[in-house]
């Protein structure tokens, strides 16, 4: 049983932390240690000198990066260390380690199962992660409750500093690398947020700019693929590229893809057609070409505080009402870079590569799949996005095995703005051209589709966002003026939008509302639109009078099966108004499961069609999934339609397997039993270094057929061995970031020829381990990063050879665009660590002084470092540089006290070191002040 001091302290220390955290769970947090003679434990070696006692013992608040976890946790703190319950800390960190203090044995992992973790007490041996290290036995003590570890060599087996702050009885874990934990705090911080607007939270990272150039060497993706056969690749189930060849004749076609800067400004053009073949001077895919500068901070074009500023194929924020005005021309907008287009739903455009094919998922449920197509272009138009965090990510795949992903993040309401904020858009389109006209469309009406359009947001406070606009649009060879606006408000889990559009040529009305609410875990939402009769609809718009939408989300059923996650249902309906005697309804109901690995989407869509007195009911459905099996992967889809006959349209089946690294076949089968046509697209591709290399073959049933060979590669600057880098990967459109990590042994900041270069140091990218690691030149070329967004980096600590070596900052905040990678330096500087006790010394007795300044003082008389003693006299001064110092008590605080202020010479080398038992006595001035007492 404890003493009654123990239990008192026990006691007061719940009690306090139950007022301040009234959801803290006291029974549940506070472990109980029992007083057990440490001889009743069955000895495995020799037991050290050191005793843990009830005399020792602390409870303290559990912190990590100090955001309090809510639970307590009972140490012992001794002059000689602090010593941590291995098993608790494990418990409330999610680290996944169990102990046997009888057997003196531990085992699990570290946080993440691939960091293993074995301690043997009876071996005195420890295993993190493979590797086994021997370790002080005095450093670690079996109690009858858990396994108590020194604080210090904790900390290295975890990777992680432990700050034991007993002056103030907080424990604080910072983690070298981010735990689980810590990034699901992190989620939750980031989805309590009810306006997100911006959808970026800096770290506080000071930013390193990477400036525009007027030219700059491109980073290019090319194509080559040559084609002989009677059968049109692209209308093909799985084929792997969209061909226009002769009948039994051979065509060469291409894809290029270039960005990098030009006139200071980044660059992108996509362009494809066919080299070689009939009609080939005359055949082209089409493409894109935009000019375009951004800045996240809102500092471009001076007073005009824009973040974005764009030329070419350019697509605006869409107005409430209006057509959407995406095409040819210019937009300078001061929006945040990913902002939600309407208040409930996005649109993701972009170009398709010849034989790729792309995924949507939202918040990891499959939602949407895009076929290669002839128009190389996906569109995933009006995105629902749901109540609160929306992360959509879009999957790439390539037709030779490439696979690249894009995420973006939504946070409803995320048109709702910052209090005091403004933003604006002005744009002039036109959407009836393209850049590059295709054989398909080359004489588009162009008297429709060319707009000037203008948008503005105000942020009035935490609750109420209002926005107006202006547009001009050429709609049937009429120039149409509108002017609009609106507010966006949130009020008790309950967002509304309120927009009104006036036509100034007509003075006809166009009004909508919306609104979203969550009742956890349902999510719903209504939209209701009306148009005054004889509205002018502009290019690409939906021509009705009235529509009302319902939806509900969140729907969820739980399977009684351990390995079967759980299935969402999505249910929408869409009721639409052309004319009195026209209306269409529509209900769809979609679920979204992940079973047994599987990702899978299923929608089913009944519709009613009345149009005077003629009814017409149809009923269909598409089913898509998607399965990862170690070097194998399944993806399928089915389309039918059930009503008003029973039909399947088509079936599509596509295996990925990796054969060994470099090989890799992929098969697509498809049958359309509207035709009664079978086909097969089969793909061998053999990846090397520098390039990817595929053979192609296609086979119908009708006799259609095609064989050919594909070529692909990238061809971009590698800032880190300054030279053309080839690949096999299509990165062009994507960011890239050349970290450099160097010793900074004058503590400059910057990096001078004589310091030595690091090798093998890992990086952070925003909180997520990356694992490319630095080369002998110290630079680290990290691919594959999103482009025009913020990248906080920061340097992997645990990467570093030496654990005095430290970062000298936090990290850096960079924006990397496609074709031209960003470039930062991280110094990392060596420090020791100076630890021992202050004491009161008088006459033949001492004790501990808590409170008191420690200082380290160079040479120059320069404080370099400070802190305080720990309630039993104990100071730890971290991050000391090396060279010759004065280890002192703060000669004013020493002056207040009436005390001498003690001294002494402490040396930390230049490789660094722990400097330990550096013991102050503090003494009372004599009276006659001539001397001590």
């Amino acid at each position: 049983m404890l003493s009654r001091q123990v239990l008192l302290l026990l006691s007061c220390c719940a009690l306090s932390a139950w007022v301040n955290n009234p959801g803290l769970t006291c029974a549940a947090d506070i472990p109980v240690v029992t007083k057990e003679p440490l001889s009743a434990v069955p000895p495995i070696n020799p037991q050290p000198d050191i005793v843990l006692s009830e005399d020792d013992l602390l409870l303290c608040l559990l912190q990590i990066d100090k955001i309090n976890l809510n639970v307590m946790l009972a140490i012992y703190a001794k002059p000689s260390g602090t010593f941590i319950p291995l098993s608790q800390i494990s418990q409330f960190l999610e680290l996944g380690i169990k102990t046997d203090a009888v057997k003196g044995t531990a085992e699990g992992y570290v946080a993440r199962p691939v960091k293993s973790f074995v301690l043997d007490m009876a071996e005195r041996k420890v295993q993190v992660a493979g590797k086994q290290y021997d370790y002080d036995p005095a450093k670690v003590i079996r109690m009858p409750d858990d396994i108590y570890v020194e604080s210090k060599l904790l900390a290295q087996w975890l990777s992680m500093r432990i700050e034991a702050n007993r002056f103030e009885a907080v424990v604080n874990v910072i983690p070298f690398e981010p735990i689980p934990l810590q990034e699901r705090l992190a989620r939750e911080r980031r989805g309590s947020n009810t306006w997100g607007y911006g959808n970026y939270s800096s770290l506080g990272y000071p930013l390193v700019k990477t400036p525009y150039r007027f030219i700059d060497w491109p980073s290019v993706d090319l194509t080559l693929s040559t084609l002989k056969g009677s059968l049109n690749a692209g209308s093909s189930p799985g084929a792997t590229g969209s061909y226009t060849g002769s009948s039994s004749g051979i065509s060469t076609s291409y894809y290029l893809n270039m960005t990098g800067d030009l006139l200071w400004m980044n660059t992108k053009l996509d362009v494809g057609g066919i080299l070689y073949g009939e009609n080939s001077s005359s055949q082209s895919n089409g493409g894109n070409l935009v000019m375009e500068r951004v800045d996240p901070s809102g500092k471009l074009l001076g007073p005009l505080g824009a973040r974005r500023f764009s030329i070419g194929n350019i697509n605006p924020l869409s107005l409430p009402l209006l057509s959407q005005n995406a095409g040819n021309g210019v937009m300078v907008s001061s929006y945040p870079v990913n902002q939600a287009s309407l208040f409930d739903k996005v649109s993701l455009k972009g170009y398709l590569a010849d034989g790729w094919d792309v995924e949507l998922y939202r918040n990891g449920s499959l939602l949407d799949y895009r076929p290669s197509n002839p128009e190389h272009a996906y569109a995933f138009v009006d995105i629902p996005l749901v109540y609160g965090l929306n992360r959509l990510k879009l999957v790439f795949y390539g037709p030779q095995g490439e696979k690249r992903s894009e995420t973006h993040v939504y946070n409803i309401g995320s048109n709702m703005m910052k209090p005091g904020s403004f933003c604006y858009q002005v744009a002039a389109t036109d959407a009836s051209a393209s850049m590059f006209p295709t054989t398909q469309t080359t004489t588009m009406n162009r008297q429709q589709g060319t707009a000037l359009t203008w948008r503005s947001t105000f942020g009035i406070s935490k609750r109420l966002t209002i926005d107006n606009f202006l547009a001009s649009e050429m709609i049937d060879g009429e120039w149409r003026d509108y002017v609009g606006g609106g507010f966006t408000g949130y009020l008790n889990m309950v967002q509304v939008d309120v927009q009104v559009t006036r036509d100034l040529t007509s003075s006809l009305l166009a009004k909508q509302i919306a609104v979203q609410s969550s009742f956890d875990p349902l999510l719903f939402s209504f939209q209701l639109a009306d148009y005054d009769s004889s509205w002018k609809f502009g290019s690409g718009m939906t021509v009705y009078q009235r529509q009302w939408k319902f939806g509900v989300d969140g729907l969820r059923f739980k399977f009684p099966f351990s390995r079967v996650s759980s299935c969402r249902l999505a249910l929408k309906y869409t009721e639409t108004e052309y004319s009195p005697d026209h209306t269409e309804k529509n209900a769809a109901i979609t679920n979204y499961n992940q079973l047994l690995g599987i990702n899978n989407s299923n929608s089913v869509i009944f519709q009613r069609v009345q149009n005077g007195t003629t009814r017409q009911d149809n009923v269909t459905g598409t089913s898509y999934i998607n399965l990862l099996r170690g070097h194998v992967s399944l993806r399928g889809g089915v389309d039918y339609r059930i009503l008003p006959d029973r039909i399947i349209n088509n079936i599509e089946a596509t295996g990925d397997i990796r054969l060994t690294k470099t090989f890799q076949m992929i098969n697509t089968l498809g049958y359309s039993p509207g035709n009664s046509t079978f086909s097969e697209a089969l793909t061998l591709n053999y990846t090397a270094p520098a390039f990817a290399l595929a053979l192609t073959g296609n086979y119908r049933t009708d006799q259609n057929w095609s064989a050919g060979i594909r070529l692909s590669m990238n061809l971009s600057r590698d800032p880190s061995r300054n030279k053309w880098v080839r690949d096999g990967s299509m990165r062009s459109q994507q960011g890239s970031i050349a970290a450099r990590a160097f010793l900074d042994e004058n503590r400059n900041g910057t990096f001078d020829s004589e310091e030595p270069l690091l090798k093998d140091v890992s990086f952070f990218i925003n909180g997520q381990n990356n694992n490319t690691l630095t080369e002998k030149n110290g630079i680290a070329f990290i691919k594959g990063v999103s482009a025009n967004t913020p990248a906080d980096v920061s340097v992997s600590p645990t990467t570093l050879e030496n654990l005095l070596w430290v970062p000298s900052g936090k990290g850096s905040c960079v924006v990397p665009r496609p074709g031209r990678p960003a470039e930062a330096d991280f110094p990392i500087i060596v420090t020791g660590e100076i630890s021992g006790t202050v004491t009161w010394r008088k006459e033949d007795s001492s004790k501990a002084a808590p409170g008191i300044i420690v200082q380290a003082v160079n040479g120059k008389g320069d404080v370099v470092g400070k802190t305080l003693t720990a309630y039993d006299g104990f100071f730890e001064l971290k991050g000391v540089p090396p060279g010759e110092f004065t280890l002192r008590v703060s000669p004013e605080q020493a002056e207040k006290l009436g005390v001498v202020s003690p001294s002494k010479s402490v040396v930390i080398p230049p490789e660094g070191a722990f400097v330990d038992q550096i013991d102050l006595n503090l003494e009372s001035i004599s009276a006659d002040g001539t001397g001590k007492e």
